[in-house]
């Protein structure tokens, strides 16, 4: 009979105890958020391919090749360590040369710091380089040609 108490009040904390507000990131993605109240869920593939090719397989996923804004690069920055291949993200100026702007929303990425990377005057290439990149060693934003093979970074 003790066990039996014991057992429902066990039971009943369970259910009094607050729900989990955070959701999880589906199977193959993963939050790079260190904050609890949001969920940033982000897929690493590192399997080389095309900048088109990434974009393509972003979306089949359900997702978009990555928009790093803000303190989004530093959480990505820390997530991909150690890692010595280039990342695509989504980032272009295909459709106006010198105009970066991020592929899924069309919004305008500011050039200079903190993302681009200032000692190549970055972005530069002219119309030979228009697809954005992460490129090591320090993983700031640099032009690329769009038909390298590089790893992606898609964003949920």
């Amino acid at each position: 009979m003790k066990w039996t108490a014991v057992f429902a009040v066990a039971a009943a904390l369970v259910c009094l105890a607050p729900a989990e507000t955070r959701a999880d990131c589906p199977p193959g993605w993963d939050n790079v958020n260190d904050e609890t109240e949001a969920v940033l869920c982000f897929h690493f593939r590192r399997a080389k391919a095309t900048w088109d090719a990434t974009l393509s397989y972003c979306n089949a996923l359900g997702g978009i090749l990555a928009k790093l804004t803000d303190t989004l690069h530093q959480k990505i920055l820390r997530h991909i360590g150690e890692e010595s291949e280039a990342f695509w993200i989504g980032g272009t100026d295909l459709s106006v040369e010198g105009r970066w702007v991020w592929v899924n929303d069309g919004s305008e990425i500011p050039k200079g710091p903190p993302h681009w990377f200032l000692c190549d005057n970055e972005p530069q290439g002219g119309s030979k380089k228009n697809c954005l990149c992460l490129f090591p060693p320090d993983f700031y934003f640099h032009a690329c040609t769009c038909d390298h093979l590089y790893y992606g970074i898609c964003q949920l």
